[in-house]
This record gives C-alpha cells, sequence and structure tokens, in this order.
C-alpha cells in the first residue's frame, strides 16, 4: 500500500485508451470531413487542421454549403464524438438528435449520450448564435460535454423524453445569456492583471469538471491559446469577459439540471421488482427486426425469462435479427420497443451504435455504398470488358454478406465492413486495377431539367457505354421511372448512379443473387406510360430494387439539415443543397444551413411498416412530430441579430 503524504498528489496518470482526445490524427473538426469523404476526394477540405475549410466547387455533394450539411447528419449518432477519434474540443453536431418513438405506446425517447447535444441546441437563442464570438465558447461546450458524457461508461440507452423538463431548462439558460453582458454580470476584467489568458484560463478552468484523459485541462487551454492569438486578450478584455460569463452560465445551467436528473446521465441502477426491456426495432421499407443479443441483453438485465429466446439464438451469430412477428409470438411483458430507421447522410449510410460499444451498418445500405463508391471512384470509365469483369470480381467480397442477409443477419459489425473494404482495395492492388489517369466528371444537371436524351449523351460521355453497351438504352427506362416517382426526383449524376447500379446487378454474379430483376425492366420500355405499372423487378428479399432510389414522397424534410459547426466552416447561406439518389435526399429549395440558421427539430420515428407491427400499434398512433424539443428544438423563434462582442479600443 502506498504511504500517505501531507504533499499535494500529483496528477493522476492519463489513462491511454483515447490517445485522439489531445492528440488527434485530425484535430478540430477536420476529423469529421476525414471521416466521410474517400480519400480521392480530401483535397476538398483546406485551410488549417484547426481552421478547416471546405471547397467551394463539390458539385456532386450539391456544393459547399450542402456538404457541411451531410457530414454534420453523418456524425449525428451517439458515441460518434469518440467513434470518429475526434480531439476533445471538437464543437458537437449542430444538429438535433433524434427522437423516438415507442411501436405501441406512442411515446417519445432518446439516447441519454445524446441529451447533452440536445441541451446544446436548446440553447441556440437571438443572444447565442452561430457567430465567430462564440465558437471558443461551442469548443470549450464540446471539452465540458465530453466529460460529463463519461458518467455514461459508455453505454447505450434509452431514456423517457421529457420535453417539458427541457423546456424550463431552456427558458432557464437562454433568459440568463442576456446577462453575460449585462452591467450587473458575475465576471467583470478590469485590473491590468486579469487582462492576461492566463486569467481567462484560470477562471474558467474553475468552473469545469476535470476530464480523467485531460487533467491538466490542456485542450481548454489549447482553445484560449487559440482565441488569443487572433484576439489578444489585452486588446479585446470586453471580448474575454462575455467568454467568462457565457461559460459561467453554461456550467451552472448544466450542472443543475443534469444533478436534478442525474439518472438520465448514468447507466440504469440494479433495482429490484419489474423492470421494462427497451430494445430497438428497425425499420426497413419492408421489413422490422430486432438485433436479438440486444433483446436478450435487456431481458437478462430486467430478470425475465430468456429460455424460450436463448433456444431461437442457439447457433446464431451475434447479428442475427428478429422478425418483428417472431418478437411479437413471444408475448413478452414489459418490453418496449423503440422504433429507429435507418438513415443516410446522402448516400453514405449512418453507423448504428450498438449497446456493446461497437458499431454496425444495415446491410443492404453497405452494399449499396460500395457499389456508388466503385462507380464515383471512375473505375468504369472507359473499360474495356476484360477490366469490366475483373472490377466486377471485387464484389466477391459482399458475397458472404448477401447471403447471410438471407439467413437473418441485417446488419453487418464494422470490424466486418472494414476487411471488406480493405478485401476489395487489395484485390484491386494484386489484380492492377485503378481509375483512369484522366477522370471525366459527370456535366451536372440539377433535378427535374435534364432529358432522356441528356442522360444517354453523359452515359457516353462518361464513357460507360464501352463497359456496358446495354447502359444506353436504360436511360429511357430511369427517365419514364423517375417521371412515375418510382424513383426520387433525381439530378443527372444520380441519375447515372442508378444505371450504373442495375448494370453491376444484370452482369455480376454476386449482387444478381441478391436482385433477381425481370429481363424486361432492362428492355427498351414502350412509350405507353400505362404499361409501365405491370414493371415489377424486386430483390428476393421483397425490397423493391428502386430503392436504389428511392421515391419522392420519402424525401427528408428540413428537419435534417444542420447548422455549421465552426465559423471557419461555415458556408455561404444560399448554396443549394443536394439532390440524391437515396432515401436521405433534401427538397432542392429547403433551407441551408448557415451560422444564422434555425435550428430544425429532430428526426422523428415513424411506426414499422410491417403487417403485424400494424396490428399491435393500431390503437395509439405515435405523434408526428411530438418528438421535436420545444421552440423547434433550440432557436425557431429567432428574429434578432446576433450581438457580438466588440474589441476594445
Amino acid at each position: 500500500m502506498a504511504e500517505s503524504s501531507s504533499e499535494p498528489s500529483a496528477a493522476p496518470a492519463i489513462p491511454t485508451n483515447k490517445p485522439w482526445l489531445l492528440k488527434p490524427k485530425y484535430p478540430g473538426p477536420s476529423a469529421f470531413f476525414y471521416a466521410y469523404l474517400p480519400e480521392d476526394e480530401y483535397y476538398m477540405v483546406g485551410g488549417t487542421d484547426n481552421d478547416p475549410s471546405v471547397r467551394s466547387e463539390c458539385e456532386y455533394y450539391g456544393g459547399r454549403q450542402a456538404l457541411l450539411n451531410i457530414v454534420e447528419q453523418y456524425r449525428n449518432f451517439p458515441g460518434s464524438m469518440d467513434f470518429f477519434e475526434s480531439e476533445l474540443c471538437s464543437p458537437f453536431p449542430m444538429l438535433n438528435p433524434r427522437i423516438y418513438q415507442s411501436m405501441k405506446a406512442a411515446k417519445s425517447y432518446i439516447f441519454k449520450r445524446e441529451i447533452l447535444n440536445q441541451m446544446q441546441m436548446l440553447t441556440m437563442n437571438a443572444n447565442f448564435r452561430m457567430t465567430q464570438d462564440n465558437v471558443p465558447i461551442l469548443r470549450m461546450m464540446a471539452i465540458y460535454m465530453r466529460t460529463k458524457d463519461e458518467m455514461m461508461e459508455g453505454n447505450l440507452e434509452f431514456v423517457p423524453y421529457d420535453e417539458d423538463k427541457l423546456a424550463v431548462f431552456q427558458k432557464h439558460v437562454t433568459d440568463r445569456f442576456r446577462l453575460a453582458r449585462h452591467t450587473g454580470r458575475k465576471f467583470k476584467i478590469t485590473q491590468k492583471k486579469q487582462k492576461t489568458i492566463e486569467y481567462v484560463f484560470e477562471t474558467i478552468k474553475a468552473m469545469m469538471p476535470v476530464n480523467k484523459y485531460d487533467p491538466e485541462f490542456t485542450s481548454l487551454r489549447k482553445v484560449l491559446i487559440i482565441s488569443h492569438e487572433e484576439r489578444p486578450v489585452h486588446n479585446n478584455h470586453t471580448f474575454y469577459d462575455y467568454l467568462i460569463n457565457m461559460m459561467y452560465i453554461i456550467t451552472v445551467e448544466f450542472n443543475n439540471f443534469i444533478n436534478n436528473n442525474k439518472s438520465w446521465f448514468t447507466p440504469y441502477p440494479v433495482v429490484q421488482g419489474p423492470k421494462t426491456a427497451f430494445v430497438r426495432l428497425f425499420k426497413e421499407e419492408k421489413n422490422s427486426y430486432v438485433l436479438g443479443f440486444e433483446l436478450l441483453r435487456e431481458m437478462k438485465r430486467c430478470e425475465m425469462d430468456t429460455v424460450q429466446l436463448e433456444e431461437i439464438l442457439q447457433d446464431k451469430r451475434p447479428m442475427y435479427c428478429l422478425d418483428i412477428r417472431i418478437v411479437l409470438s413471444l408475448k413478452l411483458q414489459n418490453l418496449e420497443l423503440v422504433v429507429s430507421k435507418n438513415l443516410k447522410a446522402f448516400k453514405t449510410p449512418i453507423w448504428i451504435p450498438l449497446v456493446d460499444g461497437t458499431f454496425c451498418l444495415q446491410a443492404e445500405d453497405m452494399i449499396q455504398f460500395f457499389v456508388y463508391r466503385i462507380h464515383n471512384a471512375k473505375y468504369f470509365q472507359n473499360a474495356s470488358t476484360e477490366k469490366r469483369d475483373k472490377i466486377l470480381g471485387a464484389f466477391s467480397f459482399i458475397k458472404t454478406t448477401l447471403e447471410d442477409l438471407e439467413k437473418g443477419y441485417r446488419l453487418v459489425l464494422q470490424s466486418d465492413v472494414e476487411k471488406i473494404k480493405d478485401g476489395i482495395l487489395e484485390y484491386f492492388k494484386n489484380n492492377k486495377i485503378s481509375p483512369p489517369a484522366e477522370k471525366i466528371e459527370v456535366r451536372q444537371i440539377d433535378e427535374g431539367l435534364w432529358t432522356e436524351n441528356n442522360l444517354a449523351e453523359e452515359i457516353k460521355h462518361l464513357k460507360l457505354d464501352e463497359p456496358f453497351p446495354d447502359m444506353v438504352k436504360f436511360a429511357e427506362n430511369v427517365f419514364k421511372f423517375e417521371k412515375l416517382e418510382h424513383f426520387r426526383t433525381l439530378d443527372l449524376c444520380s441519375a447515372v448512379e442508378i444505371c450504373q447500379f442495375f448494370c453491376i446487378t444484370r452482369v455480376d454474379e454476386n449482387t444478381r443473387t441478391f436482385y433477381e430483376l425481370e429481363d424486361s425492366w432492362f428492355e427498351e420500355m414502350s412509350s405507353e406510360v400505362p404499361g409501365l405499372a405491370d414493371f415489377k423487378a424486386e430483390p428476393k428479399d421483397s425490397k423493391a430494387a428502386s430503392e436504389a432510389a428511392p421515391k419522392k414522397s420519402e424525401a427528408t424534410p428540413k428537419e435534417s439539415e444542420a447548422k455549421s459547426v465552426d465559423s471557419e466552416v461555415a458556408p455561404a447561406a444560399h448554396e443549394a443543397t443536394p439532390t440524391e439518389a437515396d432515401s436521405e435526399k433534401k427538397p432542392k429549395d429547403s433551407e441551408a444551413a448557415s451560422m444564422d440558421s434555425k435550428v430544425t427539430p429532430a428526426d422523428s420515428e415513424a411506426a414499422p411498416a410491417n403487417s403485424e407491427a400494424e396490428k399491435a400499434d393500431s390503437e395509439v398512433s405515435p405523434k408526428d412530430v411530438g418528438a421535436a424539443p420545444a421552440d423547434s428544438g433550440a432557436a425557431s423563434k429567432e428574429s434578432e441579430p446576433a450581438q457580438a462582442a466588440p474589441a476594445d479600443d
């Protein structure tokens, strides 16, 4: 045993299982852009690591503003900050977290680990906007929130969403923001010795909780030093006076709320008596299912009888999923099924956190992502038939996933996704397959403005008719089905992707086993539109092949739009949002995210599109927008311009 000492103890040893918090590969917000973009598009991110900027010519994504929105959506899930190995002071997503609906009781739920982010969003109002003055505050808030998130010990748990309590918190904190520049504010920098960066650091440090990974507050010091280099304290003491008072208000109000609702920020307690098991019901277009091991784990936590379920899961691997009909047949008491839709961020699936701390993707979304990625990397441009067949050989790495999908394994672990990705890249390397030296870019035309001839000409321009001679014939099909709303409204780039997708599924024997498309679809269709009603092209799993580009009726509403994370990456406010060929496309005229844009409500989760689930849910329908926080999530009542802290003369 160590001897006691009256001397002050040294700082505790810093744990090493999260080295990226202080020594990230990509400092600041850069980590999220590099995580989303493929390596051959890293050139889009410029500036410095701490002050990244995004190029404006991101035509494929719909422009600079749209790409920023997409990245915010991509990282908006529980545990994303550590998943992407982001720095301790990296700002949290400027987008409301998702609010989930139960299948039967129309109750709203939120993951405990996302309440802090929701609290941050609720602070956004006319007195606290996304301006240059507030960037350091958001970074310091991130340090505070990452530290408080440790209370959950990495657990993924639901808690009922109490809109009223959060509305009271919002009023308290936003009312007090007006005092940050008031003559009666708590902190005032007036003396010469206070007009130093060390005074500012020590004052804010005293308000902050100690992060076990950063007991010396090096991240806080870094944020303030960067600000000091841009705006020296001795010349801008009014600004730092504002920073100190804002952080005082934020930490006091956050601490009070956390202390008054401790169970929302800590793991489920070990209690006696009946307990409710909260289990996600994953919803696809025509399937609803539960992850078997997640259900088993929750039932054991609640001390339920698991004999029947364990028999079903016998000899099954961890990612085995149970159809909703099987779950309902178990007639489990105290089971709350919480509906969760699989989302994408512009054709890229968003990672799904699991209760054991791992992450996964929905299998079908992952397959489509790899198809689109190979296409957009330009591998097929001007390829010979021989090279085409070699490229298609890479899809052998998803064959096991396709086979497992039919056996009930609808989710794919991150480790397996990485193996598939590495396998494809190694296959390309071994077979000396690479994109052409001179890549041809799509001559983009916005949705609703291109014609069948434009699409056919673009296929030839991209030289995709070389490896796929039939692709030009598909232009008519895609154009007509887009008009019939079998596909969502497409821009020209997305229309080319759809043609490519169906060409691959027709030629490649691996994906053909999944999408059993009738040959009639690939033939030139009659100009008679009524004849299209007989179209039938569905995969074996009953999900329509046209899910490669869903209908317009499924477009993501304005709610999915985000505020930009930092002023250094803040886009022009009126650039167009992207068009796309997947389930996450936003309306073209939706409000672009910007520093001064509204913070929009969280996504609400609909009841599963499953006959059994609908039957179980027929008595009470979930609220349409009831999950949205008060005042549209955070700042829907913003009307006054931002009040920037002036520099002192």
